[in-house]
C-alpha cells in the first residue's frame, strides 16, 4: 500500500476533510471564531493551516444549514496575481466583485435555495448558456489579462456579462451586491451569508491589497460579515483597522503546549494507510518527535520532512532524519525565502538583508547564549522603533516561515520590544551538530523564553541596510515580477517526474506553458487520452498555480 501526504488542503474534497483532520483546543476556538458574526483575518505562515481549518468550519455551516440557516461562501483569490493589466486599473476590482457574485450564486445552487431552471441570476444576466454562466466567462477573461494587455471597454463588459447598462454597478458598486444578497437573504430566509476569502494578499501587490481591504472593510451588513486568511507580515491593510474595523487571530501551535508532540503525531497518523510505515515511525520515535519540534507546528514542513527522511516513505533511519534536518532547515527553507528576491526584484534588498541577519547575526548570538547555559533559547528581539525598512524585513522572514512574532509589546529595562521565534529547525541545522535529533530535543526540553538578544533601534547591525525602503511602497513592476515566475522551469513544480518528462516531450517547458496549455495539447503526446490528458493538465496547472500563490 503506498503512501502519498496530501500537503495542501485544496486537494482534498470537502466531505473528505474530516478523516484527516485533528483537532486542538485553540483550532477549535477559532473555528468558533470563524462561523461566528464576526469580521475576521485569519493570520498564518505558509502551509500552518488555515485554508484547513476555513474548510472545517465551511463543512460544519454547511451540516448545520437546515436549522442554523448560515450560508457559507469559500471563495479562492490564487489567481489574483494572473489579473494583471497596466492598461485598466479597474480590473482587479471587477474580478473581485465577479467571483463574490458567483460563488454566492453557486452556494445557492448547490443548496438547492434556488435551481437552474428557476434562477433569478437570469434576470439580470440575459442570453446565458447552461454549461457556463455569463459571470464565468467574464472572471476567465480577466484572469487571462496577463496575456493580454489591452483595457476591456464598458460596452464590452456589458455585453460579456448580457446586462443593461444600469446593471453594471453589479461588478462597480460594492452596495448594490450587498443590496442583492440582502434580497435573496429576506427571500429565503438565510440568516446570515459568510464570505470566506482564501489566498487573499498572497502576493507583494499592495494596490491589489488595499483594494482586497477596501472591500474586505465595506462588505458587512446585517446579512452578511467576511473572514479572510492572510499571511503575516505581508499584508498592508490600507484603511482596513485592526481591532476597530475588524478581529485577528493568529494560528499558532505553540511547541511549548503539553499535548504539542502528540496532536503533531496525530496530524501524520490520519495520513498514513500503510501500517507498516507506521510501524516505522513510531518505531523511532525520538526520530519522529524531533522533525516535530524542528517543523515549529508547520504541518507542511513536517510532512515534507518525514517524506524526505523516509526517502520516499520506504526507510526511517536515524542518520537520515539528522541529515534531512539539516538540509532541510539549513538549506531548502532559506532557499524558499531567497527564492522571492527573483520574483520580487523591488524587494531583494529587504529580502537578503534578512537573511544576512538571521544568518550573520542572530543565529550566531543564539549559538553563543545556548552554549553558556544549561536553558536554551530560539528567541530574539527588536525595538518597535527599529527602522521600518528592519521591521519589513523581519515581515518577509515571517512570511517564509523561519520566524514567527511570539511577543508582541514586551518591556526590557522600560523600552518596548518585539520578541521573535526562531523556527527549531533552522536553530539545529545551522549549529551542525553530529546528532540533530538528540541536539532538538535538548534544546526542546529547555528552552527559556528569558534568554534571548536585543536589537535596540539604533542597533549597529541595522546600518547594512536602506532605511528608506519598505514592504508598503509601490517598488515593483508587476508584469515583471509575473513574467519572472511564468518564465520559470516546469522543473521547480511539486510534479512527479513521470508527468513533467510526458509533458515535455509536447515543449511544454514553463510555467507560461502549462497555463496556456489545453487538455487537447495534452493528447498529442504518445499515450495520453482524454480521461488521463486531463488529470495530468489539473495536477499541472494546480502545481504552476501554487507556485505562483506560494
Amino acid at each position: 500500500m503506498n503512501t502519498n501526504f496530501i500537503i495542501r488542503t485544496e486537494d482534498i474534497k470537502l466531505s473528505e476533510i474530516t478523516n484527516i483532520y485533528v483537532e486542538t483546543e485553540s483550532d477549535r476556538s477559532i473555528i468558533n471564531n470563524l462561523k461566528s458574526n464576526s469580521q475576521l483575518l485569519l493570520i498564518g505562515s505558509r502551509g500552518i493551516g488555515k485554508t484547513m481549518l476555513i474548510k472545517v468550519a465551511e463543512n460544519e455551516l454547511n451540516r448545520e444549514y437546515s436549522t442554523e440557516k448560515v450560508l457559507p461562501v469559500y471563495l479562492s483569490f490564487s489567481k489574483s496575481m494572473l489579473v494583471n493589466n497596466r492598461f485598466d486599473n479597474k480590473s482587479f476590482q471587477y474580478w473581485m466583485y465577479a467571483k463574490l457574485l458567483n460563488e454566492f450564486r453557486n452556494s445557492i445552487l448547490e443548496k438547492g435555495i434556488i435551481t437552474v431552471d428557476s434562477d433569478p441570476f437570469k434576470m439580470l444576466f440575459k442570453q446565458e448558456e447552461k454549461s457556463e454562466s455569463n459571470l464565468d466567462k467574464f472572471i476567465a477573461i480577466l484572469e487571462s489579462s496577463w496575456r493580454n494587455q489591452r483595457k476591456i471597454e464598458k460596452k464590452e463588459i456589458i455585453e460579456i456579462l448580457g446586462i443593461d447598462e444600469s446593471n453594471f454597478k453589479v461588478i462597480d458598486d460594492i452596495d448594490f451586491i450587498k443590496e442583492i444578497i440582502k434580497t435573496f437573504c429576506v427571500k429565503f430566509s438565510i440568516s446570515k451569508v459568510i464570505f470566506f476569502f482564501d489566498e487573499a494578499c498572497h502576493n507583494f501587490i499592495p494596490r491589489q491589497q488595499r483594494e482586497f481591504f477596501s472591500m474586505f472593510r465595506d462588505l458587512r451588513s446585517p446579512h452578511i460579515c467576511c473572514k479572510a486568511a492572510v499571511y503575516p507580515g505581508i499584508s498592508y491593510y490600507s484603511t482596513l483597522q485592526l481591532f476597530h474595523d475588524v478581529n485577528s487571530v493568529v494560528i499558532e501551535r505553540n511547541i511549548a503546549d503539553e499535548n504539542y508532540i502528540e496532536s503533531m503525531r496525530n496530524m501524520v497518523r490520519c495520513q498514513i494507510e500503510d501500517h507498516r510505515f507506521r510501524e516505522k515511525l513510531e518505531k523511532q520515535g525520538e526520530c519522529f518527535d524531533a522533525l516535530i519540534m524542528c517543523c515549529d507546528g508547520n504541518p507542511r514542513l513536517l510532512l515534507k520532512s518525514i517524506e524526505q527522511a523516509s526517502k520516499g516513505f520506504g526507510s526511517f533511519k536515524k542518520n537520515n532524519v539528522n541529515s534531512t534536518i539539516k538540509d532541510f532547515y539549513r538549506v531548502q527553507i532559506w532557499q524558499e525565502h531567497t527564492k522571492l528576491s527573483s520574483f520580487y526584484p523591488g524587494h531583494k534588498e529587504m529580502i537578503d538583508w534578512g537573511r544576512i541577519f538571521i544568518e550573520n547575526n542572530v543565529l550566531i548570538e543564539t549559538k553563543n547564549k545556548n552554549g553558556k547555559n544549561g536553558k536554551q533559547t530560539i528567541f530574539f528581539a527588536i525595538h518597535k522603533d527599529a527602522p521600518e525598512s528592519v521591521k519589513s524585513s523581519v515581515r518577509i522572514l515571517e512570511y517564509s516561515g523561519i520566524i514567527r512574532l511570539h511577543t508582541e509589546g514586551t518591556k526590557v529595562r522600560g523600552e518596548i520590544y518585539d520578541r521573535y521565534q526562531l523556527n527549531l529547525g533552522v536553530v539545529v541545522a545551522y549549529e551542525d551538530e553530529k546528532s540533530s535529533v538528540e541536539r532538538s530535543k535538548e534544546i526542546f526540553e529547555n528552552l527559556s523564553v528569558k534568554i534571548y538578544t536585543e536589537y535596540g533601534k539604533n542597533s549597529p547591525v541595522f546600518n547594512g541596510i536602506n532605511k528608506g525602503i519598505s514592504l508598503g511602497s509601490e517598488s515593483e513592476d508587476m508584469i515583471i515580477v509575473l513574467n519572472n515566475i511564468l518564465q520559470k522551469s516546469l522543473d521547480i513544480l511539486d510534479l512527479t517526474q513521470h508527468k513533467k518528462n510526458e509533458l515535455q516531450k509536447i515543449n511544454i517547458r514553463t510555467i507560461k506553458d502549462i497555463l496556456e496549455s489545453t487538455e487537447e495539447d495534452l493528447q498529442k503526446a504518445n499515450y495520453i487520452g482524454p480521461f488521463y490528458s486531463r488529470k495530468i493538465h489539473n495536477v499541472a496547472y494546480n502545481a504552476a498555480l501554487e507556485y505562483i500563490s506560494g
